[in-house]
């Protein structure tokens, strides 16, 4: 059996742009999205917001802006039943090193109405004995819903451990 490294805790890599959030009023809460200039980095709702408070007084450059703008339309649209894509929104991948991006991308190419394995997905990945890595790469996703972690089941059927919002 080979071992694999947890993925880093998503707050103890450094991260070298700064990060913008814009709050979002929803049916289901106060999300907050958060970009860089990269791309989208989070998405929380209130009650697990921690990764970035925006501030009255925070600049937010145009292209970040537009970024957090389209992101939060899109949002808008999806808990409203529409369908929409999030993978034309650019994403911020600091702080996911080779397994968990290419993971993580392979998520993002499930499409809307199916679902997938956590085996499928590690097997996508490239190893394909790493299911439970997986699991806990997903557990970890900064950016639910854009990167759809709710689209993964385990094999045998059920749900899986969804993390945010529970």
């Amino acid at each position: 059996s080979r071992g694999y490294s947890a993925p880093a805790p998503l707050g103890d890599r450094p991260v070298m742009n700064p990060i913008y959030a814009r709050c979002l009023k929803t049916p289901f809460g106060l999300f907050v999205l958060s970009a860089t200039s990269k791309g989208l980095y989070s998405l929380d709702l209130e009650k697990s917001f921690h990764r970035a408070r925006p501030s009255a007084k925070q600049k937010i450059p145009h292209h970040v802006a537009s970024t957090l703008r389209r992101a939060a339309l899109q949002l808008r649209l999806y808990l409203k039943g529409k369908k929409t894509d999030f993978r034309s929104l650019p994403i911020d991948w600091t702080g996911y090193r080779g397994f968990q991006k290419r993971v993580l991308q392979e998520l993002r190419k499930i499409p809307r109405g199916t679902t997938e394995t956590y085996q499928f997905l590690a097997r996508r990945s490239g190893r394909p004995k790493a299911t439970r890595y997986v699991g806990r790469i997903l557990h970890l996703n900064r950016l639910p819903l854009v990167l759809p972690c709710h689209r993964v089941v385990p094999k045998k059927g059920g749900l899986g451990g969804f993390s945010k919002g529970t």
